[in-house]
């Protein structure tokens, strides 16, 4: 960036660059190397401890990467809902190439390729994973079939023939992440179990589903008379592929969905993880990379479900799963309009109103496609139907006959949608929605033989069906096994007492989350486009999971497919793929992506981070290809009046018109929390430079400064509280962001920070500016837009400190012309007494003794000559630095009782100086949401005397 527009910047630039220079001869140095850039989150109570709680089942309902956006309504189409964005199409990313490779000059030709790029961060029970494979399948089978047929016509089949495959020149690259290593690993065996069903290529979805044949009738006979003489049969002698893939289905049904599995499927689950183990993980490797650390973690937590036993070491037993762990949400399911009336009738109208409402935002998306399809697009075997009824007909004719009854079939799917949210699940679904609510378990579907006839006789003996399921009980209790892929050993021995009591239902979600009508159409076996009322629930799961098998193993048959894993935060990876972009390239690896999903990842981190770190890996939107980063929010939606105060709060840009001027980005939903979806792509601002002014850009980083130190008092116990996790360091990340992805002069962000540190320099420690800090939760945009006067000082060492460290890594960009001292920064660690923050639960909700809830990022740290005020906050703002400094960039290291060291720790940056000048003051943790000491027990805090260097 030039700066010849201000010529004092200039002289004043050409200084510093020589004291830069002098500053990088001392680097060079071992000892001068600074330290690593510090988090961009608030530290919380479980940092450094590797505990994170453990999700097993999702909220979403499942969606591909590949659809259009959410439905919004405009202002001259109230009743009338569109998608925000429209879907991905094979053949327009074929077509963006071949537009871009004919206005290319050069005369070199590849032979890759082209890859379409999804990254799923926090990719959890991978539902969306699921859905995206299938729907990629579809259309590349299309393009295959279509790039076929123009052989065919031009005489060049051979040709095709003797590359041994035909294909569409387009491959899908999945990026899955998490932070989890139990997340990855059961994703792990899942894959492998698909991959394992895919191979079964003649093996029809009906074919799992249908009648048993008289073959299978007298083998499943001969089983039950054993079964009845005590003796089990043995599940390796099936006679054929069908038995095989089923049994494979009936695996992933119960991983997926089951809390306790029968004992065949237990055994079966044991020789999958047995194989990955002995294999080393060689089976997937062919088409999934993950750095060895990432193998690694997930060979561990493998050992530990082959390896763990039910009662020990806080493993949970079937009869606590039974009676604790699980509660199926039966309730929704069972819910009694005509009692609701009787109860509530307010409540119950608007119900009523909203299931109506839903209904018709389906009809009007409904109406809208098939208003627009073509002959070519209807599924072969309607077209077939029509055609046998009215030979002779016209295209149009056959047309129009296809959208009648496709439209007949949404009204009817559109009324079983307010059958299920009045609480009615299919006829077919009745029994298996009767067991799962008497035990807790899923019934056994009716082809599975292998567990004995109990189950069968369930199915067809109604009238016997509460005797039934409590013999049931007793099968499942003495009999049945703990589900091992629900289970991580950190957050298990953390918790003690057993996880979180998880409630959903599956075999009501499996209509409404998995397979509704966005999901059917994606399906490759278009015989089975159906949402029949007869279908039990193994009928729905195992045709998720044979499209989902089928499409793995063609596409990685034909290479048309690749996955890497990532073990870490999405922001983590978003940094590590823009340093270090050549890395991922030499293993053919994408640095930018089509769609990014992260879940509602923003409602531990906030969105601050997740626009800085892992927006710039999204594409630049065109006409042809929509792209856009898609998120959520779950856990705090009533906090906030509307989506854009969730964003100013986190981002501290006041408004959607603002976010699209200064940081080219453009919101594309509703402005709700309660959203479905939240999506967000490039503005056109980003790539014709129109961006903000320079004192907008001012302003707004004051305020993202302000906001970062000090946020507001909030309830530490509330279970829906804003978390506020940003610290120093991500408003110099923020900083870094504009020059280097949004493009903004280095010299503006340079003069900007030379205000702060003026500020800072001055004895009263008080700068001028527009922004101010919070003082409510959530934020509101600030009414007075005139210049007021903040306090700094007592913000002064963290700042400073944080500034020497981002301008050492980042010296090409964060170019401030204040000095900033030569002194080196170190990182100090601290060790704190396991007393002084003890996390044990002891079964009460929040922990006793840490003073609110563990997981929020709340944590900071006060050095100070006196500890006596309980205004931590207040005199920060209003006196300055003789009540204390405050550091936000700190991490708390939380120790497991397994571990070595039974103390807790805590890092954080000085120079060698001040730690020296203060090494008499207290260290106080605090809690920046109280702004409270994190406990308050009679003993000493520690002090910085009792500090020691990282590094030593």
């Amino acid at each position: 960036q030039t700066c010849s527009n201000d010529p004092a910047f200039e002289k004043r630039a050409a200084k510093l660059q020589s004291q830069m220079l002098q500053q990088k001869r001392r680097q060079r140095e071992p000892q001068d190397v600074p330290p690593s850039l510090p988090s961009i989150h608030r530290a919380s109570l479980l940092d450094g401890s590797g505990i994170q709680e453990y999700y097993v089942y999702g909220h979403d309902v499942v969606t591909s990467a590949l659809g259009p956006g959410e439905l919004v309504e405009s202002r001259d189409r109230r009743n009338d809902p569109q998608p925000c964005s429209p879907p991905i199409r094979l053949e327009h990313i074929l077509q963006e190439e071949r537009d871009k490779a004919a206005t290319t000059t050069t005369t070199e030709t590849t032979n890759k390729p082209t890859t379409v790029s999804i990254l799923f961060g926090g990719v959890g029970d991978a539902r969306h994973v699921y859905a995206t494979l299938c729907d990629f399948y579809r259309q590349w089978q299309s393009i295959v079939a279509q790039r076929n047929e123009d052989d065919n016509n031009n005489n060049d089949t051979a040709d095709a023939e003797s590359n041994g495959t035909n294909t569409a020149d387009i491959r899908l690259h999945l990026t899955l992440n998490d932070i989890h290593p139990a997340a990855i690993a059961r994703l792990v065996v899942v894959l492998e179990a698909l991959q394992q069903l895919g191979t079964y290529h003649n093996v029809k979805h009906q074919d799992l589903v249908s009648t048993a044949t008289s073959e299978q009738k007298e083998r499943e006979e001969k089983e039950d008379s054993l079964e009845e003489n005590g003796q089990h049969p043995n599940e390796k002698d099936c006679k054929n592929s069908v038995d095989e893939a089923r049994r494979l289905a009936v695996l992933l049904q119960y991983v997926y969905f089951g809390v306790l599995l029968p004992p065949s499927v237990h055994g079966h689950l044991m020789e999958v993880i047995d194989t990955l183990l002995d294999t080393n993980l060689e089976t997937l490797r062919c088409w999934i990379g993950a750095d060895d650390s990432v193998w690694t973690a997930v060979r561990g937590i493998l050992e530990y479900w082959k390896n763990c036993r039910e009662g020990e070491e806080w493993f949970p037993t079937v009869q606590y799963a039974l009676e604790t762990m699980y509660k199926p949400k039966v309730g929704e399911e069972e819910l009694d309009l005509q009692a609701m009336r009787a109860l509530d009738p307010q409540a119950a109208e608007s119900l009523q109103a909203r299931q109506q409402e839903q209904k018709q935002m389906m009809l009007a998306a409904a109406k809208a496609q098939i208003q627009s399809i073509t002959l070519d697009a209807i599924p072969p075997p309607l077209v077939s139907r029509i055609r046998n009824k009215s030979p002779g007909a016209k295209d149009d004719a056959i047309l129009s006959a296809a959208k009648k009854i496709m439209w007949q079939n949404v009204v009817k799917k559109a009324d079983m949608f307010v059958d299920i949210m009045d609480g009615k699940t299919s006829p077919g679904r009745n029994m298996d929605s009767f067991f799962l609510k008497e035990t807790c378990c899923i019934l056994p579907p009716n082809c599975h033989s292998a567990d004995g006839p109990l189950y069968r006789q369930i199915r067809h003996s109604p009238k016997e069906r509460r005797v039934l399921c409590q013999k049931a009980r007793e099968a499942i209790s003495s009999g049945w096994r703990v589900n091992r892929t629900f289970f991580d050993p950190k957050w298990t021995h953390y918790k003690k007492t057993g996880p979180d009591t998880l409630e959903f239902n599956p075999v009501a979600d499996v209509s409404t989350d998995f397979l509704h009508a966005d999901i059917l159409a994606l399906l490759p076996d278009t015989s089975h486009k159906r949402s029949d009322l007869t279908w039990d629930f193994f009928d729905f799961t195992s045709l998720f999971f044979w499209s989902t098998a089928h499409a793995i193993a063609e596409l990685a048959r034909s290479k048309a497919l690749q996955i890497d894993l990532s073990l870490e935060s999405v922001t983590a990876l978003g940094r590590k793929i823009m340093d270090e972009p050549q890395k991922r390239l030499s293993l053919s690896y994408p640095v930018d992506y089509h769609r990014i999903l992260i879940s509602n990842i923003p409602d531990y981190i906030g969105m601050m981070s997740i626009f800085t770190e892992v927006m710039p890996l999204l594409r630049q939107p065109s006409d042809l290809v929509p792209t856009f980063l898609q998120a959520n929010v779950l856990y705090n939606c009533a906090t906030f009046q509307d989506y854009e105060q969730y964003i100013y709060s986190s981002t501290a840009v006041p408004s959607f018109d603002q976010m699209e001027i200064g940081l080219g980005l453009k919101y594309l939903g509703e402005n709700s929390t309660y959203a479905r979806q939240n999506q967000w792509t490039w503005s056109s601002a980003r790539t014709t430079k129109v961006l903000a002014k320079r004192d907008v850009l001012t302003q707004w980083l004051h305020r993202l400064l302000l906001f970062s130190l000090a946020p507001p008092e909030r309830s530490p116990y509330a279970r829906s509280s804003e978390l506020c996790s940003m610290n120093a360091s991500t408003f110099l990340r923020a900083c870094v962001h504009c020059v280097e992805t949004l493009g903004y002069p280095r010299h503006w962000i340079g003069l900007m920070l030379d205000d702060i540190l003026a500020a800072l320099a001055r004895k009263e420690g008080k700068m001028k500016t527009k922004a101010s800090f919070r003082d409510r939760s959530p934020a509101v945009p600030e009414k007075n837009s005139g210049w007021r006067v903040v306090n700094l000082s007592a913000f002064q060492l963290d700042i400073e400190c944080q500034l020497v460290i981002w301008t050492q890594h980042c010296h090409r960009t964060l170019m401030p012309l204040e000095s900033l001292g030569n002194e080196k920064i170190v990182e100090w660690e601290l060790a704190l007494d396991k007393s002084f923050a003890d996390l044990r639960h002891h079964g009460e909700d929040p922990p006793f003794l840490v003073g609110g809830n563990v997981f929020p990022m709340v944590l900071g740290v006060i050095v100070t000559p006196k500890d006596e005020s309980e205004q931590w906050r207040d005199d920060a703002l209003r006196r300055g630095s003789p009540h204390g400094h405050f550091f936000s960039c700190i991490q708390f290291h939380h120790n497991l009782p397994d571990q070595e060291s039974h103390d807790h720790k805590i890092t954080f940056h000085l120079p060698e100086s001040v730690c020296a000048q203060f090494r008499a003051h207290n260290l106080i943790l605090i809690r920046t949401d109280s702004w409270l000491r994190l406990v308050d027990l009679p003993m000493d805090h520690p002090r910085l005397l009792d500090c020691h260097s990282k590094s030593t």
